[in-house]
């Protein structure tokens, strides 16, 4: 057997892998926000006609995450199957080692990383734009009299929930309201016999019309807090422009990169570390998956699983880090892939048979 037949062999079971478990994700992915998505509509706070698109654009944001971790595990599955089937031995005694496998699967995981960093660059903030442009069309399109009563419903602008405990069927009011708004140390509570929503003959403006309440503010759990009574009062809904904001995710790349800004400079590193950590966790699945054919093909993978979940939260803490100043903005992020490629280092070392002495020894001498 050739050399060029070994890695078409290899590639296509790791490709057939990579397909299989991202196609798993997928679904999983896509049947939970389809599932929620699907409670909006119900209760009114969206329409049907725009579950799909943003099924489809929300889980763009996703897919980042779905290609590493598909990535991380196709490599770590095949190399499973060459263990648990004795080949690893064989392709070991043509001189193909730890090292010739990592060259390979590198080529692999560099066509991931290409992938992600025009995800990370372009595709995920035009995404979020696009996602937001529909959550705007939703709150435009938000109609009170169609809000299901005994369900806490958000209502456009992110910061107020409403809850409607009956309808009257013949003057079309939701009857016994509870309204909250704000957050933190300022949360208002307001109650209502009834309510309903008027627009203005343009259709620029959008109230919701309560009557006969009471209304509390304040901070939980303190004593301090306002307490009034009223016959009438109008909320307003917040159309388009009033929710309109550019979040650092909606930014392209160079919009990122030269700014003195923690925040962006934090997103920055944080959609680098995509198509880094992708590398680092091909280099990683090699020493990874060292087992006994015994033990399956399945023997290391939660041992990784746990590896990876830590990587993940590292890179979420460093962002933060990054973001309050607690790490200097030169190391980035860059100071997490460290870790995991001197674990890999330590890793090959181990499963070499090099004990550490005789390492520091050979060192000492060169």
């Amino acid at each position: 057997m050739s050399i060029p037949i070994i890695h078409r062999y290899l590639i296509r079971d790791v490709l057939g892998n990579f397909a299989a478990i991202l196609l798993v994700l997928m679904l999983i992915l896509l049947g939970g926000v389809f599932v929620k998505l699907l409670g909006k509509v119900a209760d009114g706070s969206i329409e049907f006609g725009l579950v799909f698109p943003l099924l489809l654009w929300g889980s763009v944001s996703s897919l980042t995450t779905l290609l590493v971790v598909s990535t991380f595990l196709a490599i770590l599955l095949t190399m499973g199957t060459l263990y648990r089937n004795s080949e690893i031995y064989a392709l070991r005694t043509m001189g193909i080692g730890d090292m010739a496998l990592v060259r390979l699967f590198l080529w692999f995981g560099v066509a991931v990383a290409v992938v992600l960093l025009m995800l990370a660059a372009w595709v995920s903030p035009a995404a979020a734009v696009k996602t937001q442009e529909l959550r705007q069309a939703a709150a435009n399109r938000f109609d009170l009299a169609a809000v299901a009563p005994g369900r806490f419903i958000s209502l456009p602008g992110n910061d107020r929930v409403i809850f409607a405990d009956s309808r009257n069927d013949a003057t079309q009011r939701l009857e016994d309201i509870v309204l909250f708004s704000g957050r933190g140390n300022n949360l208002k509570v307001m109650t209502a016999a009834s309510a309903s929503q008027i627009d203005d003959d343009n259709g620029n403006a959008r109230f919701i019309d309560l009557k006969e309440g009471n209304f509390y503010q304040g901070a939980p759990g303190s004593d301090r807090y306002i307490v009034g009574r009223y016959g009438n009062s109008r909320i307003n809904i917040p159309g388009v422009g009033a929710i309109h904001r550019t979040r650092l995710k909606m930014l392209p790349l160079e919009a990122l990169i030269g700014s003195g800004d923690r925040a962006r400079l934090a997103e920055l590193h944080w959609r680098l570390s995509f198509p880094v950590s992708i590398l680092v966790l091909t280099f990683l699945a090699i020493p990874l998956s060292h087992t006994s054919p015994r033990k399956g093909r399945f023997g290391r993978v939660a041992i990784a699983i746990l590896l990876y979940v830590l990587y993940a939260n590292l890179l979420g803490l460093g962002k933060s880090w990054l973001e309050s100043g607690v790490t200097p903005a030169w190391l980035g992020l860059w100071w997490v892939h460290g870790i995991f490629m001197a674990l890999f280092v330590v890793l090959m070392i181990r499963n070499s048979g090099v004990r550490p002495r005789r390492l520091f020894r050979f060192v000492a001498t060169a």
